[in-house]
């Protein structure tokens, strides 16, 4: 019950996403390894829309350093006014193909992009190394904040 209502709050305080991820990263990387960064922003997004890229893009980051190995962890924001984008990619060992569809981050991440009405990719990242995440999210008509 208790996950439930803190799932109904909105984690960003008023905060833009990029900063409320931004804020998140840093903590991530207290001691310098990995180092995690956020780049870009989005504008003032709907809140469902932006809650939700934040919880997505929160487990991509902690997945990353607590799984992957990463020495870096980038968080990529970007908005062209049709479409929403987060690209959280890693320099670690990646995901094999058999746990890509597996485990409850994954899958709640998968579930609130389609909530969302939105598109979520998992693959290995730049160049064959660590991996990729792309969550991409068209905006409703008359949806923009």
């Amino acid at each position: 019950m208790d996950t439930t209502l803190a799932d109904l709050r909105s984690p960003l305080g008023g905060r833009p996403l990029h900063e409320a991820l931004g804020e998140r990263a840093a903590e991530m990387s207290v001691g310098g390894s990995p180092r995690v960064e956020v780049e870009g922003s989005a504008g003032e997004l709907p809140e469902p829309l932006a809650t939700n890229a934040y919880r997505i893009g929160v487990e991509a980051m902690t997945n990353a350093v607590r799984h992957a190995g990463a020495t870096r962890v980038r968080a990529v924001l970007a908005d062209d006014g049709d479409c929403f984008r987060l690209d959280v990619l890693d320099d670690g060992r990646g995901l094999a193909d058999d746990r890509r569809n597996t485990g409850t981050g994954l899958s709640a991440m998968s579930s609130r992009a389609a909530t969302l009405g939105g598109r979520l990719a998992i693959g290995s990242g730049p160049g064959g190394r660590g991996t990729a995440l792309h969550l991409e999210v068209p905006h409703p008509k008359g949806a923009r904040a």
